[in-house]
């Protein structure tokens, strides 16, 4: 079955990736990984609803006339998808070392 699974995350390595994100933490993982996917999760989370707010703003500006000038909505949304990055990178390091 893990042999399954591997071929699937070789194949659909970005689906992958995003369902890893945001999918559901386990219970039956350790508490100190637990706390690290679940503050991930907030990350993804409210930096995505933030970023929205922020994307339909920037275009609201843009129909009323001011133009679609730079997109400063970009200063929260890559810091956010650094953190995220970071603590999904930190998270697989600690799995494929405890393997």
């Amino acid at each position: 079955m893990n042999n399954d699974n591997d071929a699937a995350r070789a194949r659909h390595p970005f689906r992958t990736l995003v369902t890893d994100v945001v999918r559901p933490v386990r219970r039956d993982i350790d508490p100190t990984s637990r706390r690290r996917l679940v503050a991930r999760q907030i990350v993804v989370l409210a930096g995505a609803a933030v970023t929205l707010v922020q994307v339909i703003v920037w275009l609201m500006i843009a129909i009323l006339g001011g133009g679609l000038r730079a997109p400063w909505w970009l200063w929260t949304a890559v810091p956010v998808a650094i953190a995220v990055g970071v603590l999904t990178g930190i998270e697989r390091f600690r799995t494929d070392r405890s393997e």
